[in-house]
Formats: structure tokens, sequence, C-alpha cells
């Protein structure tokens, strides 16, 4: 496996496959866990942040239960107690960040409250640490190091997600209707009108519960389906564009790459590298 990597099992993460280096006042490592596998309530001693490279699962904690789909990204603080319980097969990176350390002083908001949040961004760069992993040279290291922190800067920037129960009725049920519709053109009078409410009124509370604009938000999604299909498929990139409602390859490209900081193209190689 290379000098890069060494044996690292979690305490308490209990028994799964799994891949792992040191990176400097933190741990990456790359879990593979079995369909149906559960575990029981625990707690890890360092901080821990996991995001969802495939499959999905669920992680309980006092207050409420985690649903963690592709991209999803979890923090909990060091000593959270919390239980797991995993679909179909699923593999997922945790990075184990050590709460002390006065390097991550300017990213705590990552690890020192619960974040919840799904993003595309953060999965790209679980991906290309996943990659490391599996074919890891004399600058995986240094790769590593790198990889991990952009994860932590993204992360502590994230907003939460707000339960869906805190959302009105006519707004869940417009977001239901982007999902379903997600193809296809979508306008802010449209879902306004669908809604019973006034488009500028429509617009604050969207923003408001969702953190985002809903062009924003519509082409976010877009991007997450693309990156499910890229890993997940061998349609053309061309095809998959087309399905989404992106004009062209270019058009998804541009997009995908400012969402992302990777092509479509370099983001299915890392899918590839496991």
């Amino acid at each position: 496996m290379g000098a890069a990597l060494q044996e690292y099992v979690p305490s308490d993460t209990g028994n799964c496959s799994r891949r792992s280096a040191d990176a400097s006042s933190m741990t990456v490592a790359e879990l593979c866990f079995p369909p149906g596998a559960r575990l029981p309530r625990h707690a890890h001693r360092p901080a821990t942040i996991t995001i969802t490279l495939e499959g999905a699962f669920e992680t309980s904690l006092a207050v409420r239960t985690y649903h963690n789909p592709l991209h999803a990204v979890l923090a909990k603080p060091a000593g959270e107690p919390h239980g797991n319980a995993f679909g179909d097969g699923v593999r997922l990176l945790m990075l184990s960040v050590d709460p002390t350390s006065d390097e991550f002083g300017c990213c705590r908001k990552a690890f020192e409250e619960i974040l919840h949040a799904v993003d595309v961004r953060a999965g790209a760069l679980a991906a290309a640490i996943a990659a490391e992993l599996a074919e890891p040279d004399d600058l995986t290291p240094l790769a590593l190091a790198g990889l991990s922190r952009e994860v932590l800067a993204t992360v502590a920037r994230l907003s939460p997600v707000r339960p869906d129960s805190l959302r009105p009725f006519w707004l869940r049920r417009a977001l239901d209707f982007v999902q379903v519709n997600l193809c296809s053109p979508l306008g802010l009078r449209q879902l306004a009108s669908m809604c019973s409410v006034h488009p500028i009124y429509f617009a604050r509370a969207f923003r408001a519960h969702t953190g985002e604009s809903l062009g924003g938000y519509v082409r976010k999604l877009r991007v997450e389906r693309a990156a499910a299909m890229l890993g997940g498929s061998g349609e053309a990139i061309a095809e998959i564009a087309l399905s989404l409602g992106f004009s062209d390859q270019s058009h998804l490209t541009r997009v995908f790459r400012r969402v992302t900081g990777r092509t479509p193209g370099s983001y299915r190689r890392l899918c590839q590298r496991r």
C-alpha cells in the first residue's frame, strides 16, 4: 500500500474495511460498511466529520436522526454519543480532528457543533482524499495535508440544513416539486403561483429557509445529480448534461467546475480510483 498509509482502527467505529493515513493533527480514513450494518450508541474521542462517498446511512443523536445521502456532511464534536444504521452498503470518508490544535482555530465551526448539510464540493474533496488513499505515493502525505484542510474550510463555511418540520407546508410542496421537475424549466412566478403566495414573499422565504435563491438551489441540485450520475454510471458527459437541463457539455462543465472545483471528467476519474 505504500509508506503513506498506516494501520488505523477508529476505536469506536466498529468492524469495517478501511484505508487511512495521518494528515498532520488529524486522521483521514475511508470506511466501508456492508449492507445492513449497524453500530450501537458510541462516541469518538476526537471531533469527526463524515462525508458520504457511496450509499446512504442514518446517524442517531440524542435530539434527532440525520439521513446522510451521497455528499452529505455530518460534523460532530468530540465525545458526541451517536449510533449508525447503514443501508445497502456504504462508503464514507471520516476526518478525525484534534479539537485542541491551534492550527484549526479558524475552522472550529466545522467540528465544535453538530453540522449537517449536503455539499457536492465537500464530496469532490472527499473523493480526492479517497483516491489518494487508494493509490498512495511519495507525494500522498502532502496531498492529504492540503485536501484535508480544504475540507475543513469548506465545512466551516456551510450553513446547516433546517429540518423539514420548521419549513412551512407550501415551501415543502415547492421543494418537492423542484425535485420532481429538476430537469425542466422552473420559474419563480410559476412556483409562487402554485403555492398561492406572492413572488417577492416566496423569494424571501425561500432564501431564509434554504440559504439560497431559487436559481442557485436548482443549479446546486442539478450539479449534485450530475455528480451522482458521473460516479455511478458510464453515461456520456454530454448526455448527462442534456438530461439535466444544461444546454450542452461545456455548460455543465462551467457550472460543475464553479461549484466543485473540478471538471466532470476529473470528478469521474476520482470516483473510479477506489
